[in-house]
């Protein structure tokens, strides 16, 4: 590229001088060698000085300047050398060669196409184009200055093809048989109006692009509708506009491929489309970095845009502006707007830049001053001006602009990526906005992320063990929590009726996590499928707005549980919740609240511990009032103690329970659950919030009328392992106990 750059700046400075001081009439030769004849001459300055020697003498030949004129400086000078320093007089001067003026007639002569000889050439007059140039010769440096005309190209294929790649094959496919040629165009402008489009009924379709692989070359159709830059070559464009091109895959003005390289700095290429990606240009690079056979050529192609506009342009898939696949870029000023990318799910979209790395890792920068904004991704606006695909991340390669202004999108795929790497660059955070106004920039760790900017419901966590609770974690985005009110709804049937649950959370129902909140939504057994659904109220900046979630069930994230990278007392609780879960919901009118006493469990043998060592149940009932106990375990694990009625008379008296050395506790009979002979009392646990498996093997005793004894969650989880027929209620049991077991060895 410096070489390039050098060439350029000479080939510009000689032109300029040239033209100051002579007129020429030149001819040039063609592609294929051959005379040509009837090239236009270039127009004679008015203030120029007469040409004092003949037409026929050679080019290279030194020119009588006068006197009064300065000398002209060498094409092989350098170019930072001051045009009035003197020349050393021990070594004789070469002379520039001369811009050679391009009028219909020379493109005529010249087979209908543009120039593919090293030199400057400049429009004289606007000119149509017809067939396209192939630029394939090693070491070709070629100027094309618009100098304000139009060129009309109103060819079948690419106006220009810079150094293609071709296989051995008759069919250019096979193994690699064209080597990097080094062929440099730069288009420039000396005017302000200088345009490269199509006739009308013309588009350019792009030519059939040869695709280095691990094999050899292979081939594909329709990229660049423009130019089609590859094999080593490079593209400058200085000024002037491309328009109206339009390839049927990728590169609607320009394609990029095969260790080709192009370097914009200035001029627009706008209103172009391409029936894949990049509607104005595409660069690529195959699926590897280095051609296989002999790794020695690299076929990544490259892009930096430096200034210019890519505007007005339109790609159906990604890119509207601009497609990086697998290809460098480097992004340091120029604007990309108003481009449109039509499809938008999947790996598709940005309506102005898209960015992907496949199974190649690009290099992907970014700085200065550059604009990519207002770029429209037709069927998701939230991917409208740059999206990333792959998870990859581009770097500040030096101080972006605080005027900068680049949007990225945010969708589920991209929320949670790092876009720019900051590599201690100084850069303005406020350069950065997200297409989707629910999100914002912010700087982590000297990345440039995302971050949600209203409440979202962050993630959901299954609580067993006391209740079966869904944990739910919210972040706030810009929210305030005072501003923000929850609600969880499902609906289920039981008993053949229908119910609805709705339960409403405010600030104070609301958990510090970290940076989150969480709230919890107790769930009952007869409920496992229901979906539950979380909407989000909130307040932000004044307006009312609200965000709805999506519906997860118990019983779907208990499978994820069972199946998922758990260890294993986790897997069972949640596989044993699936199974009751599933047989409670058989049973509609079982309210789990009740689960079924057990019969046939001798708990007056002291002697039998249920292998809880400490924990076995003891009784001191002379009178015959106890009645059996219960435990919920899939809503709430509370002890439920039943007496019966016709010992304990028609009032039902407090119930004293003991935990330890704590002072009693005394309670009432629940007259929800006092039915038929039996008086039944709920013992919610040390806490009074229900037995968690930290607390399962918190003994308590009781006394009532004449009985009195000792009681544990353990005690009735032992009971139902060794004693019920209920395969379900087993599993079941057994599950919460192994799982409250660990636990209580890990504490």
């Amino acid at each position: 590229m410096k070489k390039t750059f050098t060439r350029v700046i000479a080939a510009c400075c000689a032109m300029t001088m040239v033209f100051s001081l002579f007129s020429f009439t030149v001819s040039a030769d063609d592609i294929d060698g051959d005379d040509q004849s009837g090239a236009a001459p270039v127009a004679v300055q008015e203030d120029a000085q007469p040409v004092e020697q003949p037409v026929e003498q050679p080019v290279e030949q030194p020119v009588d300047q006068g006197a009064d004129q300065p000398a002209v400086q060498g094409a092989d000078q350098p170019v930072n050398q001051p045009v009035d320093q003197p020349v050393n007089p021990e070594i004789e001067p070469v002379p520039a060669k001369a811009a050679i003026g391009v009028s219909q007639q020379y493109i005529n002569n010249n087979g209908y196409q543009m120039p593919v000889t090293s030199g400057t050439y400049v429009l004289e007059e606007n000119i149509t184009v017809t067939n396209c140039a192939y630029a394939e010769t090693a070491d070709q440096d070629i100027t094309i200055d618009l100098n304000g005309h139009t060129i009309t190209y109103v060819g079948s294929e690419n106006l220009y093809v810079l150094g293609k790649v071709r296989g051995s094959g008759g069919d250019g496919t096979g193994s690699l048989m064209t080597r990097i040629t080094g062929v440099s165009l730069t288009i420039m402008d000396s005017g302000s109006t200088g345009l490269i489009t199509t006739g009308e009924g013309y588009t350019g379709s792009g030519n059939t692009d040869y695709w280095i692989n691990d094999t050899g070359v292979g081939k594909d159709t329709g990229r660049g509708g423009c130019i089609l830059v590859e094999n080593g070559c490079f593209l400058v464009l200085n000024g002037g506009t491309i328009s109206g091109f339009k390839a049927a895959d990728d590169g609607g003005a320009v394609h990029v491929g095969n260790g080709g390289s192009f370097t914009m700095n200035g001029g627009k290429i706008t209103n172009c489309s391409a029936g894949q990606g990049g509607g104005g240009i595409a660069v690529h690079a195959s699926s590897k970095p280095k051609y296989k056979p002999d790794e020695s050529i690299s076929i990544r192609g490259s892009l930096v845009i430096n200034g210019g506009e890519i505007s007005g342009n339109t790609a159906n898939t990604q890119g509207g502006g601009v497609r990086a696949l697998r290809g460098d870029m480097e992004i340091n000023g120029g604007v990309i707007e108003n481009n449109i990318c039509k499809s938008g799910t999947g790996s598709f979209g940005g309506g102005g830049v898209a960015v992907s790395k496949g199974n190649v890792s690009p290099v992907m920068k970014i700085s200065g001053n550059p604009k990519i904004e207002n770029n429209t991704c037709t069927a998701n606006p939230k991917r409208n001006n740059m999206y990333f695909l792959d998870g990859i991340t581009l770097s500040l390669r030096g101080a972006l602009s605080s005027e900068a202004k680049i949007g990225f999108a945010s969708d589920t795929n991209t929320r949670t990526m790092k876009y720019f790497n900051t590599s201690g660059n100084s850069y303005a955070l406020t350069s950065f906005f997200c297409d989707d106004s629910d999100y914002k920039p912010v700087e982590n760790n000297g990345y440039i992320m995302l971050t949600n900017t209203v409440p979202q419901v962050y993630g959901y966590r299954l609580i067993a063990g006391g209740e079966i609770i869904l944990e739910t974690t919210i972040s706030l985005g810009n929210a305030d929590i005072l501003d923000v009110t929850a609600t969880a709804k499902y609906s289920y049937k039981k008993s053949g009726e229908k119910r609805d649950v709705i339960r409403t959370y405010a600030a104070d129902d609301f958990e510090p996590s970290g940076d989150n909140y969480t709230f919890r939504i107790p769930v009952e057994s007869a409920c496992m499928t229901a979906p539950i659904t979380v909407t989000l109220d909130y307040t932000i900046g004044g307006s009312n707005r609200q965000y709805k979630a999506k519906a997860v069930t118990i019983e779907d994230y208990a499978k994820a549980v069972k199946n998922g990278n758990y260890q294993t007392h986790d897997k069972d609780v949640a596989k044993a919740l699936i199974n009751f879960g599933g047989y409670a919901q058989v049973q509609l009118d079982i309210n789990t609240d009740k689960l079924p006493t057990l019969y046939g469990v001798d708990y007056e043998n002291t002697e039998a511990s249920y292998g809880l060592t400490g924990n076995a149940f003891t009784l001191n009932d002379t009178d015959g009032l106890y009645a059996g106990a219960t435990v919920s375990m899939l809503s709430k694990t509370d002890v439920k103690l039943r007496f019966k009625k016709s010992k304990l008379g028609d009032t039902a008296p407090e119930l004293k329970v003991t935990y330890g050395s704590a002072s009693p506790v005394y309670i009432a009979a629940d007259e929800n659950l006092s039915t038929g002979n039996y008086y039944v009392y709920v013992i919610k646990g040390p806490e009074n919030s229900g037995f968690y498996y930290t607390n399962y093997d918190a003994t308590f005793d009781f006394e009532i009328g004449t009985a009195s004894g000792t009681y544990s969650i353990y005690t009735y989880l032992q009971a139902i392992k060794d004693g019920s027929t209920n395969p379900a209620m087993v599993n079941l049991a057994e599950a919460y106990y192994n799982f409250a077991e660990a636990c209580q060895a890990a504490v």
